[in-house]
Parts: C-alpha cells; structure tokens; sequence
C-alpha cells in the first residue's frame, strides 16, 4: 500500500491570469513551447507517522526535482519545481512521489507541447486590426491593436460574442487578452464619427490686456480652433487661421490640437482697430468656415514728426529723415509737414508675424 498520494497537479507561464489544472486522466495538452514552464504537485501523507515528502517529474531524458518537506500524518503540501523548457511535440511524462528519499507512488500523464491553435480577427465597421505576429498556443497572453479609419472610431472589442469595453480613443483599442483557447473569434467594432458640437475659435484674446495701447506697441492675439470633426481634431498639419484687423490681413497654421497665435505691432496712428481670427473651412471633409469673437484695440497714437514718403519709416526729427531719403532713396528732399500724411497712412499698415504655440 503507498504511503502518499496525489491530489492534483497544477501549471503557469507567462501570459497566463491564473495556475492551471493539469489533469491526471487525460492528455494535458496546449502547453506553450520553449518558454519556461512552472509546476506544482499537492500531495499528502496517507500514513499514520510524520514523513519527508517530495515530488519528481520526468519527461524524457529530463528529471524535474520538486521541493521536499515533513508532513504529518494525513497532511500534505504543494511540491513545487523549477521552470523548464520543452520544444514543441508529445510527451510520455511520468510523475514520481518520493518517501523518505524513496520511490512510493507513481503517476503517469501524456503533454503536448505547442498546441497551437488559430483565432478568428474580424473587423465590424472601418478599421483594421494588428495582432501580434503568432503562432499563437493555448493559454498564452495575446496584444491586439485595433486602428479606426478616418472619420471612425474605435468602440469595443467582442470575444466570442462577449462584449470588452477596454477605454477608447478616437482611433486606438490596443488591448492585450489573457489564457487565449482553440476556436476563439475576436471582433473589433468601430463606429462612424458623429458630428460633435460646432466648429469654432475659442478663447481668442490679447496678451498684455490694457485699455489702451501705445502706438507701435507688440501684443499677442492667440486662440483655439475646435473642430466638430474629433478625427481632425490632432490633425498633424494642423489649420490655417487668418487674422483680420481693418483691410489688413495676416494668416496662420494652428499646432495639432488647434492652438494658434499672432504677434502684432500696432499702428502708430491713434483710432479704435478691431481685430477678430478667422477659420476659412475645409471643403472635404466639409466643415464650416467660423469666426471668433472680435477684440476692439484702442491705440492712443504717438509723436509721428517725420515719416518718408517712399518706404513709410518713421523719424523722430527732420535731419534723421533727409538722410535716411538721401542714403536709402537717393535724394535730400526736405519733406515738409504737410506732405507727411502719404507716409503716415503707409505707416499705419499693421506688422503682423504669425507664431504657432505650442502648449
């Protein structure tokens, strides 16, 4: 009569949620090849005395030492092995309980190793999905990518039927799936981008905000594009966005997620000038062109003495003014004061440079 038993035999490698059974009365089959392999063995001590316990495992050429321990009477333990390796085929495999370092018990199962199977990938919608590269085995851990087509998104997956919402993006569903068995069917669904709310510029402004502002004085107009589109939305050529003050006119491109800004010099006459951004649209796919709110800059104008005729510079004193027309415009005019309303009105043309921010 032996003097131990065993109860159950259980196995884990990487990739898989939890141990697995490994059954004594039926092939153990699906084990993954050429990746450590981790078991362990309960067992208890049928006798009536305390004993030293301990498990082997043999494959082929191969001998598996289990860990060994005293058990009381009617007691038992989990022998645990070291991990192992096996290159794919079938395995006549015996499992060995040892007595006080002697043979008691015998059992033998059957592993195969490298039961590979093939998933089923299919797409519901626009979109494709990128799993990783297999084979695939029983049990193992499996990444897979799903990548919604322009003007879709990505929703849920379906595993065999079941739904997995595994926290969406506009385009992206990556998702790694555990303990993956023969016959199963993933589906990626996508769904067609609703239009969202209205196309506009938000948060238009003006950096410094002052009641009023010196002449030739530089400030920053910046705002935000929101495109009702969300695919658009981080678009990596971003938008084009004009910026108008008066008959004056400057553009743009906004960053990936539509943040954009101006840096202006004012004009250097005194009045009110109102400044507002404008979106053009895009004809395909067709969203609107929109305006943003307008901001009214006062400019309370400064000392314009002396302004050239021909390039529009501004001059602080005559003398300053007939050198610059005699050295840049090959004259030494005197320009007196009432002539210099050509130049002022050149002067008052807005120097605009366009910036991207980035934030």
């Amino acid at each position: 009569m032996a003097n131990s038993e065993l109860l159950v035999g259980i196995v884990w490698w990487s990739g898989l949620d939890q141990w697995a059974d490994i059954w004594l009365d039926a092939t153990n089959s699906g084990w993954p090849p050429d990746i450590p392999i981790w078991t362990a063995w309960y067992i208890r001590n049928t006798t009536t005395t305390s004993r030293t316990l301990a498990t082997k495992l043999l494959i082929g050429t191969q001998t598996i030492q289990g860990s060994s321990k005293q058990v009381a009477a009617g007691e038992g333990f989990a022998s645990e092995m070291p991990s192992f390796t096996l290159a794919p085929g079938t395995y006549d495999a015996t499992v060995q309980i040892t007595v006080n370092g002697i043979v008691d018990a015998e059992y033998p199962i059957s592993i195969i190793c490298g039961g590979f199977i093939d998933p089923t990938f299919l797409v519901e919608g626009e979109g494709e999905i990128n799993p990783e590269l297999g084979p695939y085995y029983a049990g193992q851990s499996l990444l897979i990518g799903a990548v919604a087509s322009r003007g879709w998104q990505f929703v849920y997956w379906l595993r065999n039927g079941v739904k997995w919402i595994v926290g969406k993006t506009n385009h992206h569903g990556s998702h790694t799936f555990l303990n993956l068995q023969s016959g199963e069917v993933f589906v990626a669904v996508f769904e067609e981008l609703a239009i969202l709310g209205e196309t506009r510029i938000v948060n238009f402004s003006i950096e410094p905000v002052k009641a009023s502002y010196a002449a030739g004085e530089t400030v920053m107009f910046a705002g935000k594009l929101q495109i009702r589109d969300p695919v658009w939305r981080d678009a990596e050529d971003g938008f084009l966005i004009k910026l108008y003050a008066d008959s004056t006119e400057a553009e743009t491109t906004t960053d990936s997620i539509g943040h954009f800004s101006f840096l202006v010099t004012l004009p250097y006459l005194a009045a009110t000038y109102r400044f507002f951004a404008r979106y053009p649209g895009r004809t395909f796919p067709k969203i609107p062109a929109c305006n943003s709110s307008a901001i009214d800059v006062v400019v309370s104008g400064g000392t314009v003495d002396y302004v050239c005729p021909y390039c529009g510079l501004v001059f602080t004193t005559q003398e300053l003014l007939n050198q610059h027309i005699q050295s840049v415009h090959g004259g030494g005019i005197e320009i007196p004061w009432d002539k210099i309303a050509i130049g002022a009105a050149i002067a008052a043309g807005i120097i605009v440079i366009a910036t991207v921010v980035r934030r």
